[in-house]
């Protein structure tokens, strides 16, 4: 557009804004509004003194402590059964106290142990602390919970995560937003740290890169599994996680990866929700017989992204049903998309696992911000089940279970660039920083779920 004058600058603005405006009163005439990327709302604080500001952030404080009390006694009971390897006589901290400031250091999101000992070490705080949890009768240092943490076993603390979760689920709080009356767990890998030529442990797994003279240089990262269960409603809930690791085998000539690290994480998932019906959302790089086999003896269901150059036996009668496209009657379109479906049923893998596959072909309009002319645009997306779908729960199964994967990817970000601290270690003893990683993502879920009480979640629709 740097060739036209100022005039024909300001029409073309004009003629976009018009065309948008079109687009945006036909999706509101037939219901179908995109929801907004953020639920805030676009508002100015509501207090107008000091004492109302105040009174505002009590009421909201409040009502976290609240979730707090709710969830934390128990939970803080069965990580104080943590075998504590101290010598006795010189123990000036009980298990509980270093465990609780573990956690608070990710609820309130403080960057390091550096500013840990800053922020519990101030008097205000700690009295304020000491009301809300009279069990921080003392305030360790961030080194005392570190070296406590170099002799604790991770796996602890991820469990008594389960069960507090399993403890809601037993109270029925997820069940209305349960996929077909399964829970959805979303996996997901994530890399945590990576070092150009540093190792600090040799659990560190590692790959060749070009360097910027244009040889090669060895890289060591680290990574993991994630797991959250993500609910239609938008609330993710970190769970699990299971590293890649080397366990300091020299013999070894593969290292670990996803599709071997998913094995032992769902036998260990298993173990935990040895009765819950569970549906698992995957993405393409799991689209392959040997995950669909271990879900299906898992007895779980699932439900993978199917990538164009994987399982081409599924791909290709997808292509055959083009043009028998049909309509959802009652759900036409999803987030201002058109949707037309394509379902496949029965479908025998190489592996002689039968599943149903299904294809939505989305088109919606826009501006294109050169021309000013309405275009039409599309994109496909596709899944494979093993749930029996039909046209009554086909909405519930790819829009409402396999679209909102994604949460699990939002929440990985909030992890990683919103405070929690992801890619920082904490420790470089490889079972410490494996332990504050568990404290972080326990600490996150006790945020998410406090941000989803009836009462906060209001609050941060309105004011974040």
């Amino acid at each position: 557009m740097s060739h036209l004058n100022n005039t024909q600058i300001a029409e073309n603005k004009k003629h976009i804004k018009e065309q948008q405006s079109i687009i945006l009163n036909d999706k509101k005439l037939h219901g179908n509004m995109e929801e907004p990327r953020t639920k805030q709302r676009n508002t100015k604080f509501p207090a107008q003194t000091i004492e109302e500001e105040q009174t505002f952030r009590e009421d909201a404080a409040k009502e976290q402590i609240k979730i707090w009390h709710n969830l934390l006694p128990s939970l803080l009971e069965k990580l104080g059964r943590i075998p504590d390897p101290r010598n006795p006589k010189k123990i000036k901290h009980k298990v509980t106290v270093l465990i609780l400031m573990g956690i608070l250091l990710f609820v309130m999101k403080i960057s390091s142990l550096r500013d840990m000992n800053k922020t519990f070490s101030k008097p205000r705080l700690r009295a304020s602390l000491y009301t809300i949890f009279p069990e921080l009768d003392s305030s360790p240092h961030a080194s005392t919970l570190s070296r406590f943490l170099e002799h604790t076993d991770p796996l602890r603390i991820e469990e008594a995560t389960v069960l507090m979760i399993k403890d809601l689920i037993r109270k029925k709080k997820f069940q209305k937003f349960y996929i077909l009356g399964h829970l959805p767990l979303a996996m997901d890998g994530v890399q945590k740290v990576v070092r150009n030529g540093v190792m600090y442990d040799e659990n560190w797994l590692e790959r060749t890169i070009k360097s910027k003279d244009g040889g090669e240089e060895i890289q060591k990262y680290i990574y993991l599994l994630e797991v959250n269960i993500t609910l239609h409603n938008g609330l993710t809930i970190p769970l699990m996680s299971e590293f890649l690791f080397y366990e300091g085998n020299p013999n070894i000539d593969k290292q670990d990866c996803e599709l071997v690290a998913i094995k032992r994480l769902a036998k260990r998932a298993k173990s935990y929700f040895k009765r819950q019906h569970i549906v698992v959302l995957l993405d393409k790089l799991y689209a392959n017989d040997g995950i669909i086999t271990l879900l299906n003896q898992l007895r779980w269901k699932f439900v993978i992204v199917l990538p164009s150059h994987k399982l081409k036996q599924i791909n290709e009668e997808i292509k055959r049903q083009k043009g028998n496209e049909f309509l959802l009657p009652n759900q036409v379109s999803f987030r201002g998309r058109k949707q037309e479906w394509i379902l496949c049923h029965n479908i025998e893998t190489k592996g002689k696992q039968i599943i149903d596959a299904i294809s939505c072909l989305e088109s919606w309009k826009e501006v294109d911000k050169d021309t000013g002319e309405v275009i039409t645009k599309f994109s496909e997306h596709r899944w494979i089940t093993n749930f029996n779908v039909t046209r009554d729960n086909l909405h519930e199964v790819a829009n409402l279970g396999a679209r909102k994967r994604w949460g699990i990817e939002d929440s990985n970000n909030t992890e990683k660039n919103r405070g929690y601290g992801y890619k920082h270690m904490f420790s470089y003893d490889w079972n410490a920083m494996r332990c504050y990683h568990y404290l972080m993502r326990l600490g996150h879920a006790l945020n998410a779920l406090s941000e989803f009480s009836k009462k906060l979640k209001s609050l941060i629709k309105d004011f974040g």
